[in-house]
């Protein structure tokens, strides 16, 4: 949870942000794949892998995608010392 919002993948390739203390849906963005991980969110931004993509959604009540790529993975983004590690297609990427 971050800012009172949560941010739901389902295993159909939707990823949903609710409001953590009403429940209330906010918006759903639907990639099209299958996803297998979890959302990972940092420095104002949802990273979600799919099997066929790799999404950064802005962060918050309104649904703005940010960047998109036909990359996928079946693993979960992580975060560590200000630096996004993503692996892709068996490679690790560092977003800075």
């Amino acid at each position: 949870m971050v800012e009172g919002l949560v941010y739901i993948p389902d295993l159909t390739g939707r990823l949903h942000c609710f409001d953590a203390g009403t429940g209330r849906r906010h918006w759903t963005f639907d990639t099209g794949a299958e996803t297998w991980g979890s959302t990972l969110v940092a420095d104002g931004k949802v990273y979600l892998i799919t099997k066929k993509s790799f999404h950064v959604l802005a962060a918050g009540k309104e649904k703005k995608v940010l960047s998109s790529i036909h990359s996928g993975a079946d693993c979960t983004p992580i975060a560590a010392d200000g630096v996004v590690y993503v692996v892709l297609r068996g490679t690790l990427y560092a977003l800075h």
